[in-house]
């Protein structure tokens, strides 16, 4: 579930989910909606409401609600994507300086300690 800071995670689950039930172009614009006259426009309403029903329910319920009156998978997908994607950013980067500051040498030799930091 997106919980705020795995964006990363929750997104290329998501893609993946979608990908393998052929869904994946409701989010890409790929799918886009038929006319109002175009029969198939049935079969897209209820595809792309049970995407955006999937994508809603795969967040905390918190983050959900702000995306359930948004009608098309696609702008679900860029709303959530501009709102975490660079949260996402800002919580490994403080994790990093956290882990960064926090290490120290100890009894390691150079050779482990430097292999510790270039794995952050």
């Amino acid at each position: 579930k997106l919980n705020g800071k795995n964006y990363v995670e929750w997104a290329q689950s998501v893609k993946l989910t979608l990908d393998g039930k052929g869904k994946l172009g409701y989010l890409t614009g790929d799918t886009s909606q038929p006319g109002v006259i175009d029969p198939s426009l049935l079969r897209w309403k209820s595809e792309n409401s049970l995407i955006i029903a999937w994508l809603i329910n795969s967040m905390d319920s918190s983050l959900g609600k702000p995306y359930l009156f948004l009608p098309i998978a696609k702008d679900v997908w860029e709303a959530v994507r501009d709102c975490y994607s660079d949260l996402e950013n800002f919580f490994q980067i403080y994790e990093l300086k956290t882990r960064m500051w926090q290490s120290k040498q100890g009894d390691k030799d150079i050779t482990t300690f430097y292999n510790l930091m270039v794995t952050l």
